[in-house]
């Protein structure tokens, strides 16, 4: 049974597969973070022609956009609409561009890109047909890639699917006067994986009831199967942390008993093959390759499922003989290819290491996660995160008051976090907040039947608290 779970009330959002009781998928966003392919207004703050790039006010975040020939009118203070081609990471800036595109089923516009493609698989007269008919209603400013499936429309039908985008493009350009930072947001990161596969889930369930109705709406022949359920929080079949301290695991165990052991550097990850813990005791060359392919698959799936980018070196264990080593090489080049991964392989270097380069396509696992180090170290918004996490659960229980123990040095931090939460989610519960320096989490929560109760004893104790719902 394929059952998938949705969670998008809070800042952190998901979307997971479950089949059989077996994760299959697991698709992740920050709600008000950045996507790859945002259109987005900005003002040019500052130019810099040694490096030749401008950079650019978002409102909430700063940007790189590298200047080309077509760049000369741009200036200090003019106010432009772009779109990201690389999210931030925490030692690079965002980087935007003002090569912009707009798509729909038929037609990708360039509207600041003289050039005119067709798709290869368009039958050749009719590719000729259509290249005729546009470039009579193109300026010499704009472009379009015509997709495959216009070859079924009629002349009057693709070219108002041009006009349309033409249309959009000048409503973009009325926005961008108006605000600054996202002006049109990519779709979320699971869209296209329900679109796929949405006839193929036995059920879909929703922490939010305005989101569970739209999917209703836009997936109508099941929508029977899509249901939001007040105790979301509850029935998830895992907590935040619970998903952190899965997700981000620094060891995976493989099937043969082998390891994989992934650490992360600011230049690159390693991915280190180990077989300490396997369960055969052979030490043959015939073994030793069977276990580098078991790891060459599990390493793609963990770069995938990650979104690991950068430099990634896998440090197989070594094998004597050559053609061994490149059945491996040749594995990893074929698998990437048929699951379609923006992942290139480089080859093994003089050390023996496998060097690969992955694409970066936005938050890995650990920005989501706010990892900062492969022991799990979190920051404070992982903090807050977790905090609107277990809040949101003991509200989907109608717990009468929540004690609230935090760790001394994080307790300012928290108070004004939960006052933060309070304003988004108006938690019906009462919350009672106060220093315990015996513990050894940043805070933990006790669900509490008597306010007063609670009140008298912490009072008793002499410890200072504050009721802050």
């Amino acid at each position: 049974m394929r059952t998938v779970y949705l969670q998008v009330k809070t800042a952190k959002q998901y979307c997971l597969e479950l089949a059989n009781g077996n994760v299959t998928q697991f698709f992740f966003q920050t709600a008000s973070a950045y996507r790859i392919g945002d259109l987005v207004s900005g003002v040019v703050q500052d130019i810099d022609p040694r490096i030749q790039a401008a950079f650019i006010d978002l409102g909430n975040a700063r940007a790189y956009m590298p200047l080309n020939k077509q760049s000369q009118s741009i200036y200090k203070g003019k106010r432009l609409l772009l779109q990201v081609e690389k999210t931030a990471t925490n030692t690079k800036r965002m980087t935007v561009s003002s090569q912009l595109e707009l798509s729909n089923d038929y037609i990708v516009f360039f509207p600041n890109e003289s050039t005119l493609k067709i798709s290869s698989k368009m039958p050749k007269q009719k590719a000729g047909d259509i290249d005729t008919l546009l470039k009579e209603h193109l300026s010499e400013y704009e472009g379009v890639l015509v997709r495959t499936a216009a070859q079924h429309l009629t002349d009057e039908q693709l070219v108002e699917s041009l006009n349309d985008l033409k249309s959009k493009w000048k409503q973009l350009q009325q926005q961008v006067k108006q605000k600054l930072g996202i002006i049109v947001r990519q779709k979320n990161s699971w869209d296209e994986y329900l679109q796929n596969e949405i006839e193929f889930i036995d059920k879909i369930v929703c922490d939010d009831v305005n989101y569970a109705r739209l999917l209703r709406k836009k997936f109508c022949e099941v929508s029977e199967r899509i249901q939001f359920d007040a105790h979301f929080y509850r029935h998830r079949p895992f907590t935040w942390t619970q998903f952190s301290e899965k997700f981000t695991a620094r060891k995976v165990k493989l099937d043969s008993g082998a390891e994989l052991v992934i650490d992360r550097t600011e230049a690159m990850t390693v991915i280190d093959v180990n077989t300490a813990h396997s369960r055969s005791h052979q030490v043959s060359e015939r073994f030793f390759h069977q276990v580098n392919k078991e790891a060459a698959i599990a390493a793609l799936k963990e770069v995938n499922f990650r979104k690991i980018s950068g430099i990634i070196l896998i440090d197989f264990i070594n094998l004597k003989q050559k053609e061994n080593r490149k059945s491996v090489e040749t594995l990893l080049k074929d698998t990437i290819q048929q699951w379609n991964l923006p992942i290139q392989v480089a080859g093994m270097t003089k050390l023996g290491l496998m060097e690969l380069t992955a694409k970066r396509a936005g938050e890995s696992i650990y920005d989501y996660f706010q990892v900062e180090n492969p022991t799990i170290q979190h920051s404070e918004q992982f903090i807050v995160h977790q905090l609107e996490d277990e809040l949101l659960a003991y509200q989907a229980e109608r717990v009468d008051c929540i004690e609230v123990a935090v760790e001394p040095d994080n307790l300012v931090y928290v108070k004004e976090a939960i006052r933060k939460l309070h304003q988004n989610h108006q938690f019906t519960f009462s919350l009672v907040i106060h220093a315990d320096s015996s513990l050894q989490s940043p805070f933990k929560l006790f669900k509490i039947g008597d306010v007063n109760w609670l009140l008298e004893k912490l009072q008793a104790e002499g410890k200072p608290i504050d009721k802050l719902i």
